[in-house]
C-alpha cells in the first residue's frame, strides 16, 4: 500500500509542477517576434496580423490557456538576437540555419512546408550576365548575399561551394545577381527603396530559376525553461492543425487575403 501511495504522490507532484509552470506561462504570456511580411503564413491586416501562422498561434492560445504576446521588431535581424538574447520567447515561424541551431532551439515538427520559387535577378543593363541553363552556370558571375537566409537545399549547397570572393553583401555595385524568392522580391526592393532611393528607377531581368520544398519551424530561446516547457504544448498544436485544415485552401484563401490588404 506504502508503494502505491508513493506513486500517486508522485503522479501529482509531477502534475502540479506541470501546472505550475503553464500557470507561469499564462501570468507572463508567450511573446513572440516574426517576418511579419510573409504572406501567406504572415501579413499585415487592419487589425494586427493574419496568415497560417496565426490560425496556428490562435489555436495555440485556445487549447493552452495561454496568451501571446507579439512584439513588433522590424528589423528581422533584431527579433533574432532578441529571441537569442531571451528578450523575446519565441519566433513565430522560421527558417532553419546551422547558424541558428547553435543559438536556439527548434520544434522537430515544421509549422508549414514552404513550397515557393526562388529566382536570380540581375540588374538590367548588366551586359555581362545573360540567362543560364542550371545552377552551376551561375559560378561565373558574382553572388551579393545578405548571410543566414536560407533558399532551400539545392541553393543553400550552392552558395556554400563558392569561393569566398563570390559571396559578399548586397548591391556594391561589382555583384552581378541575387537570391530571392518571387513573392518577396518586390516587397524587399520596395522597402529597399526607402534607404537607396536610386533603386526606385531600378529594373531586374530573372536569369535562373528555382523549385524549391523549405521546412518552417517554430523557433525558442535557449535561456531558461521556456522551449522546455512549451514543446510539448505546440506539438499538439501543429499535430491538431495539420489534422483539422486543408493548408491548400488556407494558403489560397491568405494569399487572395494578403493582396487585397495591400491594395
Amino acid at each position: 500500500m506504502s508503494i502505491y501511495k508513493n506513486l500517486i504522490k508522485s503522479a501529482l507532484l509531477i502534475f502540479f509542477s506541470l501546472f505550475s509552470h503553464i500557470g507561469i506561462a499564462q501570468d507572463k504570456g508567450l511573446s513572440w517576434c516574426a517576418y511579419y511580411n510573409w504572406a501567406p503564413w504572415i501579413y499585415p491586416v487592419a487589425e494586427g496580423y493574419d496568415g497560417i501562422l496565426i490560425e496556428q498561434l490562435t489555436l495555440f492560445e485556445k487549447q493552452h490557456k495561454i496568451k501571446t504576446l507579439a512584439i513588433e521588431r522590424n528589423n528581422w535581424k533584431r527579433c533574432q538576437v532578441d529571441v537569442v538574447n531571451g528578450n523575446i520567447d519565441m519566433i513565430l515561424g522560421a527558417n532553419q540555419t546551422a547558424e541558428r541551431k547553435k543559438v536556439m532551439h527548434y520544434l522537430e515538427k515544421p509549422a508549414f512546408i514552404n513550397r515557393s520559387t526562388v529566382s536570380a535577378y540581375v540588374l538590367q543593363g548588366n551586359k555581362r550576365v545573360t540567362a543560364v541553363e542550371n545552377i552551376e552556370q551561375l559560378k561565373n558571375y558574382n553572388l551579393a548575399i545578405t548571410r543566414g537566409n536560407s533558399f532551400g537545399k539545392v541553393i543553400d549547397s550552392f552558395i556554400a561551394s563558392l569561393e569566398e570572393n563570390k559571396s559578399r553583401r548586397i548591391l556594391a555595385g561589382r555583384k552581378d545577381y541575387i537570391f530571392s524568392t518571387e513573392s518577396s522580391f518586390q516587397p524587399a526592393l520596395n522597402k529597399h527603396m526607402e534607404t537607396l532611393p536610386k533603386l526606385r528607377h531600378a529594373k531586374f531581368n530573372k536569369i535562373y530559376t528555382h523549385k524549391r520544398q523549405v521546412p518552417v519551424y517554430m523557433a525558442f530561446t535557449k535561456i531558461g525553461n521556456i522551449y522546455q516547457n512549451m514543446k510539448p504544448l505546440w506539438l499538439k498544436t501543429l499535430n491538431h492543425f495539420e489534422a483539422s485544415v486543408n493548408i491548400q485552401d488556407r494558403i489560397k484563401y491568405h494569399t487572395a487575403r494578403a493582396k487585397n490588404a495591400r491594395k
